[in-house]
C-alpha cells in the first residue's frame, strides 16, 4: 500500500531554558504523511536507524506496514513504505535487518533494510532457531524468536517457547558456535505463559562481551506492575552464564545500552541506569521513559507534565537528556511541547491518541505522534529533538 503524500506543515514551538553550556535549539513539529487506511488509534514505532534512515512501524489488526525516512536538517523526508500481510506482527530491527514474527506456528521471517528506504527479499531466519528451540523443548513445542545479536559470522537469538497447549514457558538462547541451544529457564521467576519476559534484549559491549537482559515476575504485570530486571553475561562461543544479576521492583526495562559494558535502563518516575551492580543511578528525575540509546553517552528521552498532577491543563512536554553512560551527570539538552490538539477546518480537532513513539538515532531523537478526530480522521506529526 503506497504512502498517501501531504504538504509539510511546520508549527513552531518553544524551547524551554537548556543546561549550562547547552546549544539554543528552534524545534518544530512536522505534518507527515503516513500509510492509507492506517488508523492513529493503532501500534505506531519508530524502530531506530540503519541504512541512513529512519524506520517507522505503522502496525494495524494484526498487519504492519513499515515507512522508512531520511533526515534532513531536523526534518523527515523522502519517505518510502512497505506493505506487510496480515497476520505479520511486532516488526523489530537487528542489525541492517528487520525481523517480523508470524505466530508461534509458522517461523519468523527477516529481510534487508535497504539504502533506498526499501526492504530486501523477505527469507526465513538463518539457522531456523525457532525449529531448533521447539524440537529442544519436545515433540509439541512452539517458539518464537524475542530479540537478537550478530557475534561474529552468525546471529544469537533469544527465543520464547514452550509445548503446545499447556501454560508453561521456555527462554533459551540459540544458537552456540556448535549449533546449540542453551537453556535459561531456570532463571525465569514465572513459567506461566504471558507473564515473562518482558523487553527482552541482546547486546555487546566494545570489549566484545554478550549480554542479555529481561524482565520478569511471579505475578501478572497487568495487575501487578513491578518486575525483576535479569542482566547476564554470556560466553559468546558456548552461550553459557558467565555472570547473572537481577534487581528487583523496577518497571518494565525499557533498553539495553551497551558501550564499554551494557547497562539497562528502566522507567520509573524517570530513567533508572542498572549496571548489574549495587543499586540504580538516577538518571532523570521525573517523567515518563519514552526511549534510551547511545554509546559514548546516554541520551534519554522522557515525557513531562508540563503543570506537575495536572496534565489535562497543562499537557506535556517531551524532551531529550544526555549524560554519561553510567546514568550519572544528566542534563535537558533540549525539549518541546507536545500540541494537545491541532485545528481541522472551522470547528473540529485533532487530539493527540497515544504516547509518542521515540527512537534515539545518530541524527537525533526522532519523535512521532499520532492525532484523531471524532470522525476517526488522522494526522502523524514528527520533531526531531538534538
Amino acid at each position: 500500500m503506497r504512502l498517501r503524500v501531504i504538504a509539510g506543515l511546520a508549527l513552531a514551538t518553544l524551547v524551554l531554558p537548556l543546561g549550562a553550556g547547552a546549544r539554543r535549539q528552534t524545534t518544530t513539529w512536522q505534518r507527515i504523511p503516513f500509510p492509507a487506511g492506517w488508523s492513529g488509534e493503532h501500534v505506531l514505532k519508530v524502530l531506530g536507524w540503519e541504512s541512513g534512515r529512519v524506520w517507522v512501524d505503522f502496525d494495524d489488526n494484526g498487519g504492519f506496514r513499515i515507512a522508512s525516512a531520511k533526515v534532513v536538517s531536523g526534518r523527515l523526508s523522502a519517505f518510502v513504505t512497505t506493505p506487510f500481510p496480515n497476520p505479520a506482527h511486532d516488526p523489530w530491527l537487528n542489525g541492517n535487518s528487520l525481523v517480523w514474527g508470524l505466530g508461534f506456528r509458522e517461523a519468523s521471517m527477516t529481510a534487508p533494510l535497504l539504502a533506498s528506504g526499501h526492504l530486501g527479499p523477505a527469507t526465513p531466519l538463518p539457522g531456523d532457531p525457532e525449529g531448533v528451540v521447539a524440537q529442544a523443548i519436545g515433540p509439541t513445542g512452539t517458539a518464537i524468536v524475542l530479540a537478537g545479536v550478530d557475534v561474529g559470522s552468525r546471529t544469537v537469538w533469544a527465543v520464547n517457547g514452550g509445548p503446545n497447549g499447556k501454560s508453561l514457558a521456555s527462554l533459551m538462547v540459540c544458537c552456540s558456535s556448535a549449533g546449540a541451544p542453551i537453556d535459561l529457564t531456570s532463571m525465569l521467576l514465572s513459567r506461566q505463559v504471558g507473564i515473562f519476559p518482558y523487553t527482552t534484549a541482546l547486546g555487546r559491549d566494545t570489549h566484545g562481551r554478550l549480554w542479555i537482559a529481561w524482565g520478569d515476575a511471579k505475578r501478572n504485570y497487568s495487575i501487578y506492575p513491578q518486575l525483576t530486571a535479569h542482566l547476564v553475561q554470556l560466553d559468546p562461543a558456548t552461550l553459557a552464564v558467565i555472570h547473572s544479576s537481577t534487581y528487583a521492583s523496577v518497571l518494565a526495562p525499557t533498553d539495553l545500552i551497551c558501550s564499554d559494558a551494557c547497562r539497562l535502563v528502566s522507567d520509573g518516575g524517570g530513567a533508572s541506569v542498572w549496571s548489574g551492580s549495587g543499586r540504580p543511578v538516577r538518571a532523570a528525575a521525573s517523567g515518563q521513559l519514552l526511549a534510551a540509546g547511545g554509546t559514548s553517552k546516554l541520551s534519554l528521552v522522557t515525557l513531562d507534565e508540563k503543570i506537575k498532577n495536572q496534565p489535562d491543563e497543562g499537557g506535556f512536554r517531551v524532551t531529550l537528556h544526555r549524560g554519561a553512560v553510567t546514568g550519572a551527570g544528566e542534563r535537558v539538552v533540549s525539549t518541546v511541547d507536545r500540541p494537545k490538539a491541532y485545528p481541522f477546518g472551522s470547528s473540529d480537532l485533532f487530539y493527540a491518541l497515544v504516547q509518542p513513539a521515540v527512537a534515539v538515532t545518530p541524527v537525533g531523537a526522532v519523535v512521532v505522534q499520532s492525532y484523531g478526530d471524532h470522525l476517526n480522521k488522522t494526522r502523524v506529526y514528527s520533531t526531531v529533538l538534538r
